[in-house]
């Protein structure tokens, strides 16, 4: 073979690998991703449904588990709030709570302190069990 052939099956290969990678980026999946870290033997499971997001502590409560969940997106929005609420929710049912006290929920864009090219949903709470809620 010449040159000018071996250079050019050089150049159609670069061309069919940089196509290749430029097609098969990846591709992000824009779900909640959480963590249950139990304190205690969990109860029987519940539905979401009778979850409830809790300011205050009620007077008496039994703690069940530290809940961690996350969210990676490119832009904000209410529709993933909900989103990341609710899967919090599922997590704490999952270990028999029925109630979930928020000690952070919030949004970060990407910055200097996130140099992740996704903003980020954080949520941490704790799933507690009372019989009353006062």
């Amino acid at each position: 073979m010449t040159r000018i052939k071996i250079w050019c099956l050089y150049g159609l290969a670069i061309i069919i690998v940089a196509s290749l990678i430029l097609a098969l980026k990846p591709v992000h999946i824009i779900q909640p991703t959480g963590i249950v870290l139990p304190l205690t033997k969990a109860r029987a499971p519940l539905s979401s449904e009778s979850v409830q997001f809790l300011q205050t502590l009620p007077n008496s409560y039994q703690r069940l588990a530290f809940i961690n969940v996350e969210l990676h997106s490119p832009k904000q929005s209410n529709k993933l709030v909900k989103e990341i609420g609710n899967y919090a929710k599922l997590l704490a049912a999952r270990q028999g709570a029925n109630g979930l006290v928020v000690t952070e929920f919030g949004f970060e864009p990407p910055s200097v302190s996130n140099p992740a090219p996704l903003a980020m949903y954080v949520f941490h709470g704790e799933a507690i069990y009372s019989n009353n809620r006062d």
